[in-house]
């Protein structure tokens, strides 16, 4: 795939990474936290009553262990993870057993240039943690087309990325090919045949780096100050959330 390769994926599938991966990111009580804003900023997305019909599904690309699967199957969804990872898939198969979830719950392997799914299969896309690790902008135009197409008629997509613009970024610790801004976002998405950003929403004014070395006393308090200052302040977060809508042919 040359310049679209995916870096990551080798880390990803290192089955001692793969083991340590949910206790490592979201057992402290800033990792609780920030993974609770993120499952908050994805359940919201799903139009649940919507997609209570059997026949829809919703797409977790980069599904990782599985979490963002496994709490669309608890609203008794229809969830299809996918992910580069062969152990990342095989951990989110046995949580997802383990909970009595897999009558509505896949996995499946794949690539996020090339989904091994139909166009329109999804009623619903969620993409979470995947956009930022891509080198350069044009990997991300790639992988928010390509999602784009497995996306619906009337359907929505969720996607986050880092935001070049934030005002508490170390740029330092990451390589500038690898941001963009919302205008970015903007320009990527507006050059997609059938779509249209539906809402944007920013989040992490204050960096997770300092969030996950504030005292234990001061988190519900300083992520309160963190939410209305995005909600203020939304293109200079951290991070960008970014619900595309695809429109239904007249």
């Amino acid at each position: 795939m040359g310049k679209y390769d995916y870096g990551p994926k080798k880390a990803y599938s290192n089955s001692g990474l793969v083991a340590r991966y949910d206790l490592d990111r979201f057992s402290s009580p800033a990792g609780k936290l920030i993974g609770s804003i993120e499952e908050d900023i994805v359940l919201a997305s799903i139009p649940i009553k919507e997609l209570a019909d059997g026949n829809k599904i919703i797409l977790d690309m980069c599904t990782g262990t599985g979490r963002f699967a496994v709490e669309c199957a608890k609203l008794r969804l229809n969830v299809i993870g996918c992910d580069a990872s062969l152990p990342m898939l095989r951990t989110a198969l046995q949580k997802a057993a383990t909970l009595n979830l897999s009558r509505n719950t896949d996995f499946v392997s794949g690539d996020i240039y090339n989904l091994p799914f139909k166009d329109g299969k999804f009623s619903h896309v969620i993409c979470i943690r995947l956009i930022n690790q891509l080198q350069g902008k044009d990997s991300k135009e790639r992988a928010i087309k390509e999602l784009c197409r497995v996306c619906g008629e009337g359907g929505t997509f969720l996607f986050d990325f880092v935001n070049a613009s934030s005002i508490s970024l170390v740029r330092g610790r990451l390589h500038r090919s690898r941001l963009v801004s919302f205008a970015d976002i903007e320009k990527i998405v507006s050059a997609i045949p059938g779509v249209r950003i539906k809402s944007f929403t920013g989040r992490f004014i204050i960096s997770q780096t300092i969030l996950m070395h504030i005292p234990r006393y001061l988190l519900k308090i300083m992520t309160k100050l963190d939410a209305a200052l995005s909600r203020l302040f939304y293109g200079y977060a951290i991070k960008g959330y970014v619900v595309i809508e695809r429109s239904r042919k007249s």
